[in-house]
């Protein structure tokens, strides 16, 4: 049973040490929002999942490209993700 994360918020401004191991490799992690800039952290490399996904409007409108290893997903395709998955988790 996978989880859908939902990262709003910048790891720069929050500590998500305790989120990190909930993570696991079948898991899916979407970075919306301010979330957008934890991709080009080093922080990225220490989650569990290979499994990343960008919004693709939140990312432009902060002036970020996606790096190698992102996929990039449009804020219409969002919803469909959230049925996907049996659990959401909101990182905040």
């Amino acid at each position: 049973m996978s989880t859908l994360h939902l990262i709003r918020e910048s790891a720069l401004n929050h500590n998500f040490d305790h989120y990190q191991s909930l993570v696991s490799v079948d898991d899916d992690v979407i970075f919306m929002d301010d979330g957008c800039y934890n991709v080009n952290t080093l922080w990225l490399v220490t989650l569990s999942t290979k499994r990343i996904f960008v919004v693709a409007e939140h990312m432009q409108a902060r002036g970020l490209t996606v790096p190698e290893g992102v996929t990039e997903m449009t804020a219409k395709q969002l919803p469909e993700q959230l049925f996907k998955h049996t659990n959401n988790i909101t990182w905040t």
